[in-house]
């Protein structure tokens, strides 16, 4: 085997050691995905509410609110998961991935629930 033969392998092989574990692009893919779920369903659910006379009243309110339930579940799913996330993962590589879950919040805000932008 001559020289020219050996640099290909060697660069898949450089290559397979270079690329993200599929679980992780998944859970990474899942976190702005679930960001974004929250964000959006929690101002859903606030916007649902009538307007409260009291701290108590707006709070048994969102009791009785089953967006809330469903934002409560999400948001333990996503600490699940950016939990597994970090297990694999750095928090500074992970982080800026993750933030473009503010661009997605922002662009369906704006579509979906009439904010400004």
């Amino acid at each position: 085997m001559d020289a020219d033969e050996v640099k290909p392998m060697e660069h898949d092989r450089a290559f397979r050691q270079a690329a993200l574990p599929l679980g992780l692009v998944f859970r990474l893919a899942l976190a702005i995905v679930l960001d974004t779920a929250v964000h959006v369903l929690w101002k859903l659910a606030v916007l649902q509410l009538p307007n409260p006379s009291s701290l108590s009243a707006a709070v048994e309110a969102a009791f009785h609110q089953p967006l809330f339930l469903l934002v409560a579940i999400l948001f333990v799913w996503q600490l699940i998961n950016w939990l597994r996330v970090l297990e694999s993962s750095d928090l500074s590589y992970s982080q800026p991935i993750t933030a473009l879950s503010l661009i997605s919040v922002f662009v369906l805000s704006a579509l979906y629930l009439g904010e400004s932008v």
